[in-house]
């Protein structure tokens, strides 16, 4: 029979040496694992480069007809009004012709009333 001498440090060893075997494969797994995350956040972080890329260029592309239909509009306006202030001044002169009772005048201020109105050509049927 083997003494206890010599048994107990060998067992001890053994347990020694499967907990440095399970904690190396447990480890093993641990950095594969950390691989895998790594190589998944670097994917990660290349595909948001690259859609941030294109919302960054389709931003910039759609700024410029934005840009340009914001232009249009004040443009528009600004015609818009102009237009308005013409017809109310002819609408004014044929007012104060009217009550002046001139029909030279009124002749003169209704056909610049008329003339803001679109030609029978320019009219949509």
């Amino acid at each position: 029979m083997p003494s206890w001498d010599i048994l107990l440090p060998f067992s001890v060893l053994i347990v020694i040496i499967c907990l440095a075997i399970f904690q190396i494969a447990v480890g093993h797994n641990d950095k594969i694992n950390l691989i895998k995350e790594l190589v998944q956040a670097e994917n990660d972080k290349e595909v948001l480069s690259t859609r941030l890329s294109e919302v960054a260029e389709s931003r910039e592309i759609s700024e410029i007809p934005e840009n340009d239909f914001i232009k249009f509009l004040s443009e528009s306006r600004e015609d818009a009004f102009g237009f308005i202030a013409n017809v109310q001044e002819a609408i004014l002169e044929l007012k104060t012709a009217t009550e002046a009772k001139d029909h030279s005048r009124r002749i003169d201020a209704y056909n610049k009333l008329i003339s803001f109105l679109p030609n029978d050509n320019d009219m949509v049927k």
